[in-house]
């Protein structure tokens, strides 16, 4: 299927045959299908509708992003983040105020100021009590507390104890920049430095 445009402003998608599958009448879509979904934005809403162009998650969230990894798609209405499962049933209620998508099983979040990463059963592997939390790299991720950042497994184990001032976002190649008391360099992720500027 191929996503279309007509007069500007209507979105769908029609098959090889150029046949309307999907009707050209929303104001956007995502341009690919996700576990045989796509979602669609109409009047400021966001749901989503199978290959034969059924709505199967009615138009009624804020927002959406992405599409169903892991069998969870994030949505958003009012103030509050969740997920719903392919069938549109909310699995994991909007209670966050922030959320990220699932990936390699779970997904960031954020409650009250306070961050951590919740499984597709939205159980907190890692518990909500961190400061800031960034994405997995590398199977590990950067957490900050009072001030500090260090950095935790999938498990939530401590691997990388929470000393450093600063740290970047992602690993490269097994290395992450990090600065500590005013000392700027690369460690593993064992928290062994190795390099300095």
């Amino acid at each position: 299927m191929a996503k279309v445009r007509r007069n500007y402003d209507s979105w769908g998608f029609i098959d090889k045959n150029g046949t309307e599958v999907i009707p050209v009448k929303y104001d956007e879509t995502a341009d690919t299908f996700s576990e045989g979904l796509v979602w669609v934005r109409k009047d400021l809403k966001f749901g989503f509708v199978d290959k034969k162009g059924k709505l199967i998650v009615p138009l009624k969230y804020d927002y959406t992003i992405g599409g169903f990894p892991d069998g969870l798609a994030m949505v958003i209405k009012g103030e509050y983040v969740g997920y719903i499962n392919k069938k549109g049933k909310e699995v994991i209620p909007l209670q966050y105020d922030k959320a990220g998508i699932f990936v390699d099983g779970l997904a960031l979040v954020v409650k009250s100021g306070k961050s951590g990463f919740i499984n597709i059963n939205g159980t907190a592997v890692i518990p909500l009590k961190y400061d800031e939390a960034k994405e997995f790299s590398e199977g590990l991720a950067a957490v900050k507390k009072d001030g500090k950042y260090g950095f935790v497994d999938k498990k939530g184990g401590i691997i990388i104890p929470l000393e450093y001032d600063y740290v970047e976002d992602e690993f490269s190649e097994g290395l992450v920049a990090v600065e500590k008391n005013g000392k700027q360099g690369y460690i593993n992720k064992k928290g062994d430095w190795a390099s300095d500027k």
